[in-house]
């Protein structure tokens, strides 16, 4: 399960808070791969509290709840190493508009199309987002294998959503004949 395995690997770099995590996940690359609610995350921290994979500290605060901040323990890293060197599961294939398209009948062709063209669109967004966050990681002052590690996700990314629009432009080519 790679929500839990994620978590380490941002608390491996640093002790934080689950805000801070989610916050994380959200302005970074891991968010437009991974997508996780503030109460996954916390859920998720829980459970690794009960395994002794993480550890957390209490910060009072005036007028507030404690802050909880999380840290990885020893136990953790031995989990998150296991996992990276462990081969991953392939992804389930679930494809919402795929679903749409079998659940249609004749009548419903113009508004799949409609929905696919939109679809294109945020396709086209996401690719310029990739293109933006290339440019950037290329001027930024970070070692060799960050800059590596970038290019591969922003490489996977850009396939991920070439192929989307790609099906989507075919897709509604085959609706209208």
């Amino acid at each position: 399960m790679a929500l839990p395995h994620i978590l380490l690997s941002e608390l491996e770099k640093k002790s934080q808070t689950g805000y801070d995590i989610s916050c994380i996940l959200i302005r970074t690359p891991h968010g437009r791969y991974w997508r996780a609610s503030h109460q996954q995350i916390y859920r998720d921290l829980n459970k690794m509290l009960e395994n002794k994979l993480v550890t957390v500290r209490l910060v009072p605060q005036v007028g507030k709840p404690d802050r909880k901040i999380y840290s990885i323990t020893k136990l953790g890293r031995v989990e998150l190493s296991e996992w990276l060197s462990s081969p991953p599961e392939l992804p389930t294939f679930r494809d919402e508009m795929a679903s749409r398209i079998m659940a249609a009948k004749g009548e419903d062709i113009p508004g799949l199309i409609e929905s696919l063209l939109e679809m294109e669109n945020e396709c086209e967004k996401y690719l310029d987002v990739v293109t933006e966050n290339r440019k950037m990681i290329d001027e930024a002052d970070i070692s060799k294998f960050e800059k590596t590690k970038f290019k591969i996700m922003f490489n996977r990314a850009e396939e991920h959503w070439l192929s989307f629009y790609n099906w989507s432009v075919e897709t509604r080519q085959l609706l209208v004949l």
